[in-house]
């Protein structure tokens, strides 16, 4: 019997043990990231998906979600589609391999590093997005998948394609944008059904010629390279609809360009161009043109001939004139000629009676031909910063006008019928010398932004309380000697009163609840009324050169402030309640004469810029590396001898200005190289080590010549530290310094 139930036992162990050795199809999967074994479970609405179970599993969806390792997924035999954006996965599992009905994966900005070569196996995929990520290459599997019409490798760090590219015979659609790329392989030519190429912002210097083969192209962006020139074989592409060239090198246009008569939309902006060659003239089926960023300086007049052109750019160039034949040019709906040198305009621009926006800021008008005020279709007319005197009375017939700019002309005259223009949405009078504002502002009552900066008004009209609609309202430098009470009855939510001698804030104030930004730089405050406190929605606040001698408690009260800017005021602390601005991004106390900055500083989380300088601050406070979020922080001027090493952990700095400080032998040498590591994204932007000691950061026989003969001075202050002898900076060489001295000795 003893031995019977032995052998019982012995039998039972070996039947546990091969259960679980050998899992079986009803047993769960074992999957190495939790989160991922979630999002299974969510998609299949069961716990410990078996592998049966995984059977079930035919697409898979899920963003952000932190899911790092895909282990468990070759169970998953049916799946056609996984869309797994934005997680953090680096790597793919072999067992990708697995999935032999996968038509469509979207691994896009998931710190890819590299793929497994089983994804070769996948030969039913026809999307493979890989966008955002980390890749240098790709095995060459890839470029053996049959049936692959879509890849898209934008943002990635590809260096080149292989000749294999031109494997993929079904490819339509290829995208690598944003990229290091610099020659393309000949084998691309043999991609004969691609559609859409996107190779922006590479660093391509030339194109093969076998370009010339992909005859199926449609849209072609080549933008943000290094190109001089296209090869001649580029004529061949005739059914391409879309070229974008912009932001080249390109100072003549390919003549074979302009056999492409598909073309409809044609960007050459940004490159260095100085005239449009007739040529021009076959685009007979060009809707979109932009010219613009160039150095034109003359336009063939054939571009009358573009009879269906809706949009031209040749704002940015060197026109003088520009070709009455641009008037034929009947459905054109936008024109931007700003910033070039015209002094005058063809009265026959006039005839563009489908025109709703005409850009002519920034040139040298003195006058307009009244026939421009016949485009009664106008929406938009930006004359800024031009020689224009006056506008002629007949801007009453633009009725369509909702925005108009008229900025910097100055001691411009205004007709009476301009505040007739009852549509008008947006008005810009800023820097024309105005001395006061008709009653007349009252008729436009559908205002949305009104700027009257760089004026000389002392008051508003009563009337102007009709703008029910104003929401932004600019009279920044002008001579307002107090606060118009006209606003208090407007539901402003941008307010720019800065520049304006006004001394006090009415408590009044409070009644303006919609305020969501408002400057009151260089208004001569030194305190706030009591009632500020009532503008709870407020969000940006410039209080910067005001003769304010402590800090405003009242700014306490606004937890929704995101942005407060209290530079060039004498404040000489910052209460330690700063830290109820739970919402605070943006913090400039630049030259407020501080000594200290309060523990509850770093507590404030949100903080992204953080601008400290120009105070006698003499160090900084450890606590500095807790605010993590941190994108720049100024630390220019305030005293230091070296940084603490929290600031290590600001991984997210963009930028750190630590200039005009005096910065020790330690920082150049042992801090410096240190953070240059942490934080290799930061551009750390500081003085120069002229110390003739520490400048190389070694130290030997020479250095100690420097600092014998130094010996025991006493003013190095007004001497550069006695030639860098005075290591620790505190006007005395001494056996101090000779101790700083041997830290350093021959290293």
């Amino acid at each position: 019997m003893f031995n019977v139930n032995i052998d019982r036992s012995i039998t039972l162990l070996i039947l546990v043990f091969c259960s679980t050795v050998f899992a079986g199809p009803s047993d769960p999967v074992h999957f190495n990231d939790p989160v991922f074994k979630l999002v299974v479970e969510e998609h299949l609405g069961i716990d410990d998906p078996t592998e049966s179970d995984m059977l079930d599993l035919t697409i898979l969806r899920d963003s952000y979600r932190n899911i790092s390792d895909l282990t468990g997924i070759g169970y998953a035999t049916n799946l056609t589609e996984i869309n797994l954006w934005g997680n953090k996965l680096q790597s793919l599992p072999p067992e990708i391999g697995n999935l032999s009905k996968l038509t469509v994966i979207y691994l896009s900005q998931s710190q890819l590093n590299d793929l497994p070569p089983q994804i070769g196996d996948l030969t039913n995929l026809t999307v493979l997005g890989l966008s955002y990520n980390r890749l240098n290459s790709l095995p060459l599997e890839v470029w053996n998948l049959p049936n692959l019409r879509e890849i898209h490798l934008a943002d990635n760090m590809l260096k080149s394609l292989p000749p294999e590219i031109g494997q993929l015979s079904n490819l339509t659609w290829l995208n690598l944008r944003n990229n290091h790329l610099t020659t393309l392989p000949p084998e691309l030519g043999n991609l004969t059904k691609l559609t859409r190429l996107m190779l922006r912002d590479n660093r391509l210097v030339s194109l093969p010629a076998e370009i010339g083969n992909i005859t199926n192209l449609t849209y072609l962006n080549l933008e943000g390279n290094q190109l001089v020139s296209l090869p001649s074989e580029i004529r061949n592409l005739i059914f391409l609809e879309e070229l974008y060239l912009s932001d080249n090198k390109i100072s003549v246009v390919t003549p074979e360009i302009f056999e492409l008569r598909s073309l409809d939309r044609l960007y050459l902006d940004h490159n260095y161009i100085t005239s449009i060659p007739p040529g021009i003239a076959n685009l007979a089926y060009l809707e979109r043109l932009h010219l613009d960023f160039n150095y034109i300086s003359s336009i063939s007049p054939e571009i009358g001939t573009l009879r269906i052109l809706e949009k031209l750019h040749l704002d940015y160039n060197l026109l003088t004139s520009v070709p009455p034949e641009i008037s034929r040019l009947l459905k054109l709906t936008e024109l931007d000629l700003d910033n070039n040198q015209l002094t005058s305009l063809p009265p026959e621009y006039g005839n563009l009676i489908n025109l709703t926006e005409l850009n002519l800021d920034y040139n040298k008008l003195t006058s307009l031909p009244l026939e421009i005020f016949n485009l009664t279709n106008l929406r938009r007319l930006d004359l800024d910063h031009n020689q224009l005197t006056s506008i002629p009375s007949e801007i009453k017939n633009l009725t369509s006008l909702t925005e108009l700019d008229l900025d910097f002309n100055h001691s411009l005259s205004l007709p009476v019928e301009l505040w007739n223009l009852e549509d008008l949405r947006q008005l810009d009078l800023g820097g024309i010398e105005l001395t006061s504002l008709p009653p007349e502002i009252g008729n436009l009552t559908k205002l949305d932004e009104l700027n009257l900066d760089n004026n000389q008004l002392s008051s508003l009209p009563p009337e102007i309380t009709n703008l029910i609609d104003l929401s932004e309202l600019v009279l920044n430098n002008n001579i307002f000697a107090s606060f118009p009470t006209e606003l208090l009855d407007l539901n402003l939510r941008t307010l720019d009163i800065g520049s304006n001698e006004l001394g006090t804030i009415p408590p009044e104030i409070a009644q303006m609840t919609d305020l969501r930004e408002l400057n009151l730089s260089g208004t001569g405050l030194t305190g706030l009324p009591l009632e500020f406190t009532d503008l709870q929605d407020l969000e940006e606040l410039d209080l910067s050169f005001n003769k304010f001698f402590r800090f405003p408690t009242e700014l306490l009260a606004l937890t929704n402030l995101e942005y407060l800017d209290i530079k060039a005021n004498g404040l000489a602390s910052i209460p330690p309640e700063i830290d109820s601005l739970i919402n605070l991004e943006k913090l400039d106390i630049t030259a407020t004469d501080i000594t200290a900055l309060p523990e509850s500083l770093w507590t404030i989380s949100t903080l992204t810029d953080l601008h400290i300088s120009s105070n006698p601050l003499n160090s900084l406070p450890s606590g500095i590396g807790e605010l993590t979020n941190l994108q720049v922080l100024g630390l220019g001027d305030i005293g230091l001898s070296n940084l603490p090493p929290e600031i290590g952990n600001l991984t997210n700095l963009n930028t750190l200005y630590i200039e005009n400080n005096p910065l020790n032998t330690n920082f150049y040498c042992s801090v410096l190289p240190k953070l240059e590591t942490q934080l290799p994204e930061t551009a750390i932007l500081f003085d120069a080590n002229d110390n003739p000691i520490s400048n190389d950061c070694s130290t030997d026989a020479t250095d100690m010549e420097i600092l014998a003969s130094h010996w025991l001075s006493s003013d190095c202050f007004n001497s550069n530290w006695c030639g860098g002898a005075d290591l620790n900076q505190d006007s005395l060489v001494d056996f101090n310094d000779f101790a700083e001295f041997a830290k350093y000795w021959l290293r």
